[in-house]
């Protein structure tokens, strides 16, 4: 578990330290996320399944206990990171190239087949030059030809074009969306 080591990210920069009930603190909760695309861990769901399970026995609700944790500062955590990495990175290059640094403002698709997800619309694809249940999610990442670094991202809607049909849902639709009560429960940094 000591993907975390080498770039030296504290408990503390999480936001959280270790619940009662959790037998692996935030930070051990983290690594193993971290390692998921190692062990070809899909996502939370299917992590009983998979080897990494047979050597952390734990259960899917402690990921998705953890990624819903409104406590657990998310952007300081990625920045902290990016911070570190720059610094391994620049570091360790001993060739030097010409090659430009360039910031890149991207705003993919991210589509999703149900209505139960927070606050989904209708957006529109330039891809597929149409109208897609889902969100936008723009990022911006920082590349200088030879390594890229994922900066900072967030998820939008649309508001669309039609009064009458905000985000493409009708009222019926809107109403049927999952929702939840988010006052108070901002992230104070």
């Amino acid at each position: 578990m000591g993907v975390m080591e080498h770039i030296n990210i504290r408990s503390s920069q999480i936001g959280v330290e270790k619940k009662e009930n959790c037998k692996f603190t935030t930070l051990q909760v983290l690594n193993l996320l971290m390692l998921f695309p190692f062990f070809v861990v899909k996502n939370a769901s299917r992590y009983s399944n998979s080897s990494l399970s047979k050597l952390f026995n734990c259960d899917k609700d402690m990921f998705y206990r953890f990624m819903n944790d409104g406590n657990v500062k998310w952007r300081k955590l990625l920045y902290a990171m990016n911070l570190l990495l720059i610094k391994k990175i620049s570091s360790s290059t001993t060739v030097h190239h010409d090659k430009p640094v360039c910031l890149i403002i991207d705003d993919t698709d991210a589509p999703k087949t149900g209505m139960t997800t927070e606050l989904i619309g209708r957006i529109w694809s330039h891809v597929h030059q149409k109208s897609i249940l889902g969100y936008k999610c723009l990022t911006m990442m920082l590349s200088d030809g030879v390594s890229q670094l994922f900066l900072d991202f967030s998820l939008h809607g649309e508001e669309g074009k039609d009064k009458q049909k905000v985000q493409g849902l009708t009222a019926k639709q809107r109403k049927a969306r999952y929702t939840e009560d988010h006052e108070g429960q901002a992230v104070k940094e």
